[in-house]
């Protein structure tokens, strides 16, 4: 796969200055002004020159993120997005515990930016993901975590914060599940093998990383509305008691402009436990052993799958009930393997709920927002009654597609999963 980064050959109907793009590949890692964030972005969008320009921000509810808010409006927003009222442009924004992505946020906001003028061409979408934390500085190293918040000591960020402790808030089950992401342990990892001074920081970093590649994950999966390329950034704001700064953690790519898509990916690596710190410059600069080079993004379904078929795929079971569904689905083609694929699913859900769900996911039928769950299924991990819970709740979301399914893909469906669970 040819980088984005790395050449200045034509990418599709547009060709990225190497300029500006190695400016924008010179931040990741290393602390920036949120003003200087922002004008890079804005200039590397400015040298695409795109017909339509959108932009979504996923960041923290709370209140301190307001001034990354506001370096995005004026230097970012104002400069490239269309008019949503007379003079009046505006982000498609998400505030929450944390800065925790919603699935199918990203398609809501591409939908809407599609409705601009230009946009039936293509469109450039920034997604911009902010998780936080305050710094404070002495005559020692720096630590993370707790500054002064209307004259009383406070956690930046009270979510992360939070997780860490274990507290036991409703709002962190999702998040235990976003650091668990492929079987990892980052959250024993952070508490057991990150110093408690920089551990706020490094939980920071890998959940601004976690929530982009839940964004990326969404995007992969979605058809955009118009050919749209999209830039999505994840980054943390490092709340000072003057003007705060940003940590570019990566950068993803997705070029959905053309007939084959190219997704890639720069920048952090996702396990907080092998980052280091240092200052350069009175700067802070994250040390990673990700080699920083351009990758092809992950393709989380076939990994699943793959996963699943080294580990013995497990969760199959012998019984002759399986044989007699599937002799009853067998010739089903053309309209018919739709309503033989929505017939042998119950059966599939009581019989082999695991390598059904697997093999379903891995077909783009069930839902990408279980990408967690499918990896977890996959794993073989030893605890069967919950891998079978999480495979039934798979295969009753993959129920309400089916009807969207082409005859060509119900069959194969049908075949393949005669292959592996008969």
């Amino acid at each position: 796969m040819a980088s984005r980064f790395d050449t200045g050959r034509p990418h599709g109907p547009a060709s990225t200055s190497p300029r500006h793009a190695e400016r924008l590949r010179d931040l990741v890692g290393r602390e920036h002004g949120l003003d200087e964030v922002a004008g890079v972005l804005r200039r590397y969008v400015q040298a695409e020159d795109p017909p339509a320009v959108g932009a979504m921000r996923v960041g923290c509810a709370d209140e301190v993120e307001s001034e990354c808010v506001d370096a995005l409006h004026r230097h970012f927003a104002r400069h490239v997005l269309p008019d949503l009222k007379v003079d009046s442009k505006a982000v498609f924004r998400i505030a929450n515990l944390g800065g925790r992505y919603q699935w199918g946020a990203v398609r809501i906001a591409e939908d809407h930016y599609a409705l601009a003028r230009g946009a039936d061409d293509w469109k450039l979408l920034l997604v911009k993901l902010n998780a936080h934390v305050a710094i404070r500085e002495g005559s020692g190293p720096p630590a993370f975590g707790m500054m002064e918040r209307y004259g009383a000591e406070s956690a930046y960020c009270g979510a992360l914060s939070a997780l860490l402790a274990g507290s036991g808030e409703p709002f962190e089950a999702a998040f235990v599940d976003d650091f668990g992401f492929e079987g990892v342990d980052r959250l024993t990892a952070l508490r057991e093998h990150v110093s408690p001074e920089y551990r706020q920081l490094f939980a920071a970093l890998a959940s601004a990383r976690l929530q982009a590649r839940r964004a990326m994950l969404d995007l992969q999966d979605h058809d955009p509305r118009t050919p749209t390329f999209y830039l999505v950034v994840p980054c943390v704001t490092i709340n000072r008691r003057g003007h705060d700064t940003e940590l570019v953690v990566g950068i993803y790519t997705a070029d959905r402009r053309a007939s084959g898509p190219r997704y890639e990916y720069f920048g952090l690596g996702d396990r907080p436990d092998r980052y280091g710190l240092e200052g350069s410059g009175g700067s802070l600069v994250v040390r990673d052993p990700e080699p920083r080079v351009p990758r092809p993004a992950r393709d989380h379904r076939a990994l699943a799958r793959e996963r699943w078929e080294s580990a013995g795929r497990p969760g199959r079971v012998a019984d002759p009930r399986l044989g007699q569904a599937f002799a009853r689905s067998a010739g089903a083609r053309g309209a018919r393997a739709g309503a033989a694929l929505g017939s042998l699913l119950p059966v599939l859900a009581e019989l082999a709920p695991v390598p059904a769900a697997v093999l379903l996911f891995g077909h783009g039928i069930v839902p990408v927002h279980h990408v967690a769950r499918a990896h977890r299924i996959s794993a073989g991990e030893p605890a069967l009654a919950p891998a079978n819970d999480d495979a039934r709740r798979m295969l009753a979301d993959a129920r309400g597609r089916i009807d969207t399914l082409s005859p060509e893909r119900a069959e194969q469906a049908l075949e393949e999963l005669r292959a592996a669970c008969s």
